[in-house]
């Protein structure tokens, strides 16, 4: 087409208006032509259409019910595993919880008797009964382990918690070897050629009248958090030895 327009100003130019009427002659045929063939192409189409409606109308209507069914029967598949998964997340979280549970309790039975045959050593009251030492929160998440908690109330403020978390991991280890914890059948957990006491006391936190006390079973991700902590300290307490003091000047 952009030939045909160059040409004609091309003879137009050069006044030459027989070739511009014979360009004007050809691009309106063409273009009749192209009309015509559309026409024809409409018509048939049309006409076919009106032809075979009713086979046109059953094939669609087929293809749509036969679109619509197994869309709905993937949607309904779909909506099955999801109501499957979702079931299984709360079996496994109800599972989860129980095992918490039982946990806290069999923690809890042998942290009570620790307290209760300690309890002037660690200046705390000593409990008559196990729930005595409940805490309102059972179990914290602590980055990717779990701690059990449990309360005392303190008789004296002399013994500092450091004190205390010591001297309840020292029994709590002994009494472990000397299997005098009934339920407990694993006493040690070994990491990287490491054992860590599988009931771990991992804070003591003084609370002015109480002291909460985070216990934690020993696992892959407690030992490792805890083999961090001393690498930290160790790391920490090397570069302060490395520092200079005002005595070296």
């Amino acid at each position: 087409m952009s030939n045909f327009i160059k040409e004609f100003q091309k003879n137009w130019n050069k006044k030459k208006y027989a070739q511009c009427i014979s360009i004007v002659l050809l691009i309106t045929a063409f273009a009749v032509a192209i009309i015509v063939v559309i026409c024809l192409l409409l018509d048939m189409f049309i006409t076919f259409i009106m032809s075979h409606y009713q086979e046109l109308f059953l094939g669609f209507g087929i293809f749509f019910l036969a679109f619509y069914y197994i869309r709905e029967h993937f949607e309904e598949k779909k909506r099955a595993r999801e109501e499957q998964l979702e079931l299984a997340r709360k079996l496994q979280a109800e599972a989860d919880a129980d095992t918490l549970e039982r946990n806290y309790r069999l923690i809890r039975t042998c942290i009570f008797s620790v307290i209760r045959d300690m309890s002037d050593v660690l200046q705390v009251k000593k409990p008559i009964r196990e729930g005595e030492i409940d805490s309102p929160n059972h179990n914290v998440e602590k980055l990717n382990f779990i701690l059990y908690q449990y309360i005392v109330y303190r008789t004296a403020s002399t013994v500092d918690t450091e004190t205390i978390r010591e001297i309840l991991r020292k029994e709590i280890a002994r009494r472990l070897d000397a299997h005098l914890f009934t339920g407990v059948t694993q006493t040690y957990y070994l990491h990287e050629g490491q054992t860590e006491p599988i009931i771990s006391v991992y804070t003591v936190e003084d609370n002015n009248a109480y002291l909460t006390i985070s216990v934690a079973i020993a696992d892959e991700n407690y030992c490792r958090h805890i083999r961090q902590g001393v690498s930290l300290n160790l790391l920490q307490q090397a570069e302060q030895l490395t520092q200079p003091s005002d005595n070296d000047f």
